[in-house]
């Protein structure tokens, strides 16, 4: 009986004591500021799994209690918007049940003093898409995207802002999966702060109606998607810039944004005069010139289970100043010429935009899309120049081949000097688009079973008018006098253009084996476009340039002007066969296209009646192997037919250039181009190392060449088109990247290869009366040659990255060599850019961060000695962070501080090679004031946001950092 009681006593006190429960209690508080944090999320989790066990919200005084909280061991977990959560194991008993205080800490991204335990993985594959990580590249204070877009690996920036990954163009940029402006890639490039980026992804973006049916239908468009920072979607955020620069410079800029899962908006405005040239440099050259831009713009997105609503509205304006020096190289048959040019231009432009998307999803079986589109866009340019054609290379006599044309003191030869050619011109002109594309689909109960209706319809006007006034000298031709030729032009012409576009189309898709679907796809487009070219002389007229003589209209030259009706009749009849299994997908199929054309065609008081009648042929083939999630390979094919321009056919000739004169020919044929492209991507979890390589290869049949026939007696080309064979080109690209050290250490390549082969009709005359040539009289002067042109390239950068410094050493070599069966003789051209050089951003006490990049850089190899040069290019910025919460950054940026770098280019075609300089300001300081919005950056803001969202429920929002960008800043 004493050994029951005993038993059932300890029974009974064990399970009290398991059973009893206790209310835990505690308090947050700022621990900068010492007072109470309210609403803050407080929970005890399950040491072993992490899982939920119970929670509170701190009231106003900061206090908390969780109720009926069992004896035991728990992990708290302390959490608010804007502070960095914290965890503590706390133990749990009958006496013991307060477990302190919580001194609640700014979240780092707000104060800059974050500490970097692990770096993030600069590249990750996942089947077609590569994933960059941000944090894994440390860009300078108040950097915009785009100077974290030109470090990606494989990424490629040109000067006019078009981005390439991989070899292939992106035609958007996509913010959390949703459009950003449209297809106007500049304004995320050139606004959106780099803070903002967790992670930017590159893939090939279907098109809604692949994505709305699940069938491919190959009409893909490459696009990088920013993934932006969860502590971002709370709130309202972004950046004033206010700076200005010596030599004039300045630059404003004012970015807002408010990203949710289902709401975006952004409104931004700016105005420069730099080019909005970043930071980084490095490479040769700057900006074409000189410009002044003005932008604003709002983009909008919302969207809910069934509607999808965006859009944008953007408004810019350009002044630019335009100074080239260009020389070149004209190749002919065994001969070659060579031209001098020195040219001004002035512009002035501006445009508006509006574009919009509304996606209705009424239940699971319908979808319904609707973008709408306008713009207006007015220009207005004045543009003097001045150049010369030689038949030797005039740097062998004089330093100023333009300057010394005329000068009879220099050795020139009878035959050296062929033509001169000064003018000035003043255009305008005006485009305005309008139009509207719509798409109905509807599933059909079984998966893949679909059927699909579109339609579009978009009108355009334009207006342009030129005044042109020009004076050539034709050195080998002599006037009745016995003197050179001289040739004066005083011409006034507009450009009226309209042109109406309409398509239906009707789409089914059908299911026929597990795994396999049948799309069938008929399209009928019809095109309607009515231009005409009115050309006036008034060369008597000595008033005002850029003013017209009353009764002008009556000096109509016949020979100069044209119009022309064209209408257009295409059927699209597509088939293709979609396989998908679990380790490939498999497309096959064929677009016929017969179509009908028609052009009315006046000229010279002659009318001309073309039509032609044709059927496309485009196969198509996609082949995608998944060897596993992160490593596959991909083939695709497709065949195109293209039709010479109608224009091409009209057997006329046009004289609206007296220094290139062009013959149409009623006899081209379609041209067939097949294009290859094989990819390969791995991506190692294990080494932190990522492969992605491709091959591309286009061959071509009955290309569309140009015939160009040249009179080395005036300088005069004669320019038709013809059908030719052997144009190929072939690329291949590998980039590597591999980390070590837990990331510290990370090493990048890209090696590419490029091989091109030209083919055209090239030939030379000369003493040939104009009017003895003809396109047809061409054929027998031309002959058939090849122009080869091979590029290498390879750039290799090694990086180290610490908690305090982040520094990479960089090298790059660009190898291209051309030559031309039509100059056998002459040297073949080899040109080398290389560079090496080392950039660094260094994170220093008192909120100071320095960054600091400088290349050395080298070119050789180009026709014009001047331009084989040595450049040592060296940027710098100091940054400090100040006021609370470091909202505010004062920037000072130093560019080119050597004054080294010039802006030069080159470009080769099958029959010229040709060597530009631009003027450019590249050796100036700015000095930037950039300010941080944060609606819920501060205490106060923070408080105005408890007080309108209240209590939040228990176990709710985690931690995180606050809704803006770091200290560091955003400039845009």
């Amino acid at each position: 009986m004493k050994r029951f009681v005993t038993s059932f006593l300890l029974m009974t006190v064990a399970a009290f004591a398991f059973a009893q429960k206790v209310n835990v209690t505690g308090s947050v508080i700022d621990r900068e500021t010492k007072t109470a944090v309210p609403q803050a999320t407080v929970q005890l989790l399950n040491p072993k799994d992490s899982s939920f066990v119970a929670g509170a919200v701190s009231g106003n005084d900061g206090r908390f209690s969780v109720q009926g909280v069992s004896i035991g061991n728990y992990v708290a977990k302390v959490s608010f918007i804007g502070y960095v959560t914290q965890t503590r194991n706390v133990s749990v008993t009958a006496d013991k049940h307060h477990i302190g205080s919580f001194r609640m800490a700014v979240d780092a991204i707000m104060l800059k003093e974050a500490v970097v335990t692990a770096q993030a993985a600069k590249v990750q594959v996942v089947e077609d898409t590569v994933v960059y990580n941000a944090a894994a590249f440390r860009i300078p204070e108040g950097s915009a995207l785009e100077e974290l877009v030109k470090k990606l690996p494989g990424a490629k920036v040109a000067e006019d802002g078009s981005i390439t990954i991989n070899g292939k163009s992106v035609s958007k940029i996509m913010v959390d999966g949703k459009e950003f402006f449209s297809s106007d890639t500049k304004v995320a490039m050139k606004n959106l702060p780099v803070e903002m980026v967790e992670k930017i992804k590159a893939y090939e973006k279907k098109s809604d109606q692949a994505r709305i049916t699940g069938i491919d239908d190959g009409e893909e468009e490459t696009v990088l998607d920013l993934t932006v920072k969860k502590d971002m979607k709370k709130g309202w955020f972004g950046n004033f810039d206010l700076s200005a620069g010596t030599k004039h410079r300045y630059s404003e800029k004012l970015m807002v944004n408010r990203f949710r899962d289902n709401q975006q908006i952004s409104v931004f405005g700016s105005a420069n005069n730099t080019g909005d040239r970043g930071f980084a440099g490095g490479g040769f050259g700057g900006s074409n010139g000189l410009q002044a831009n003005k932008n604003i713009g709002i983009n909008y997105a919302q969207s809910t289970k069934k509607l999808e609503v965006g859009g944008n509205v953007r408004y810019s304006h350009t002044d630019g100043d335009v100074k080239s020096d260009t020389y070149s190289e004209r190749l002919s048959a065994g001969t070659t010429s060579y031209s001098k040019s020195l040219s001004s231009t002035l512009s002035c432009n501006g445009s508006f935009g509006a574009d919009f998307r509304l996606e209705w999803k009424p239940n699971d079986n319908w979808n319904i899309l609707l973008r709408p589109t306008f713009s207006y866009s007015e220009s207005e340019s004045t543009r003097q120049s001045s150049s010369a054609t030689f038949k030797i290379d005039p740097y062998e006599l004089t330093n100023d081949p333009l300057e010394d044309v005329t000068n009879e003191s220099i050795a020139w030869g009878e035959t050296d000097r062929v033509n001169r050619n000064i003018g000035k011109s003043l255009s305008t002109g005006n485009n305005l688009k309008v139009g509207t594309d719509a798409q109905i689909n509807r599933k059909l109960g079984k998966e893949g079973r679909n059927i699909t209706a579109r339609g579009s319809i978009s009108y355009s006007d334009s207006e342009s008018e030129q005044y042109d006034n020009s004076q050539i000298d034709y050195f080998q031709l002599r006037n009745f006098m016995g003197l050179d030729s001289v040739y004066y032009r005083n011409q006034y012409y507009n450009a009226p253009n309209s042109q109406w576009t309409y398509y239906g189309q009707i789409g089914y898709s059908e299911p026929i084996f597990k795994g396999g679907y049948l799309q069938l796809t008929y399209r009928y487009t019809y095109k309607t476009q009515d231009n005409s070219k009115n050309t006036y002389d008034v060369a008597g007229y000595t008033g005002e340039f850029g003013s017209l003589p009353a009764g002008y209209a009556n000096s109509l030259v016949d020979t100069l002007s044209n119009s022309a009706e064209y209408r257009n009749y295409i059927n699209d009849i597509t088939m293709m066969l979609r396989i998908v299994k679990s380790k490939f997908r498999f497309n096959i199929g064929a677009v016929l296209q017969p179509q009908s054309s028609n052009m009315l065609y006046t000229k010279a008081g002659k009318n001309y009646d073309i039509k032609r009648n044709v059927t496309n042929f485009s196969p198509r083939m996609d082949f995608r192997y998944r060897f596993t999630k992160t490593h596959q390979l991909r083939l695709t094919y497709r065949g195109n037919t293209s039709q010479p321009s109608m224009t091409y056919l009209l057997p006329i000739t046009d004289y609206s250039n007296p220094t290139n004169i062009k013959f149409g020919n009623a006899t081209l044929l379609p041209s067939f181009t097949n294009n290859f492209r094989l990819m390969y991507n791995n991506y190692n979890t294990s080494k932190q190392s990522s492969i992605v390589a491709f091959i591309n290869a286009s061959f071509s049949k009955d290309d569309v060449a140009r015939t160009e026939l040249y009179n080395s007696t005036n300088g005069v080309t004669y320019t038709g088109y013809d059908n030719i064979n052997g144009n190929w080109n072939g690329s291949m690209n590998l980039n590597y990247n591999v980390a070590f050290l837990d990331n510290k250490l990370t090493l990048n390549s890209s090696s590419s290869a490029r091989y091109q082969n030209y083919e055209s009709y090239t030939g030379e005359i000369s003493g040939v009366d104009v009017s003895d040539i003809d396109f047809y009289s061409m054929g027998k002067y031309c002959k058939q040659y090849s122009t080869q042109n091979s590029t290498l390239a390879e750039r290799l950068s090694f990086g180290y990255r610490n908690n305090w410094l982040d520094v990479t050493a960089n090298g790059s070599i660009n190898y291209s060599h051309s030559e031309s069966e039509a100059q056998k003789n002459s040297n073949n051209q080899n040109i080398y850019d290389y560079s090496y050089g080392l950039n660094a951003n260094f994170t220093l006490p008192w909120s100071i961060t320095l960054s600091s990049d400088i290349n050395n850089n080298f070119r050789r190899g180009y026709s014009e000695s001047s331009m084989n040069t040595n450049e040592l290019v060296w940027n710098a910025q100091v940054s400090k962070n100040f006021l609370k919460g470091n909202a505010a950054t004062i920037t000072l940026q130093v560019f080119d501080i050597l004054g080294k770098q010039s802006n030069l280019s080159r470009s080769i075609s099958a029959t010229s090679r040709q060597d530009s300089r631009y003027n450019s300001i590249n050796s100036y300081c700015m000095l930037h004031f950039i300010y941080r919005l944060n609606i819920i950056g501060s205490k106060a803001a923070r408080d105005k946001m408890r007080e309108r969202y209240g209590d939040f429920p228990t176990g709710g929002r985690g931690g995180g950092r606050p809704m803006g960008p770091p200290p560091g800043g955003g400039r845009f």
